[in-house]
């Protein structure tokens, strides 16, 4: 497991162009809020059967998408990390 900060990276070599990291929905995992570096909102919930994909506002205001086991119990509005 590995930990999300928000923040700016400083690679070797001097300043770089600006760049785009992806993230799959898998490698995502909710936690308290107040067990996170990285606190957020839920926006919506889809429900897929066997999984759900969770909605949250991610940082600079760009939305990330959690993928969970469907028996995951958080809703629009709760605050998650």
């Amino acid at each position: 497991p590995g930990a999300a900060h928000t923040g700016s990276a400083h690679l070797h070599g001097g300043p770089s162009p600006p760049v785009t990291l992806a993230v799959r929905p898998e490698w995502l995992t909710l936690t308290p809020a107040d067990a996170s570096d990285l606190a957020t909102r839920v926006q919506r919930v889809e429900q897929l059967g066997n999984e759900a994909l969770v909605h949250v506002d991610g940082p600079a205001a760009e939305p990330w998408v959690v993928r969970a086991p469907s028996t995951v119990a958080v809703r629009p509005g709760d605050a998650v990390g």
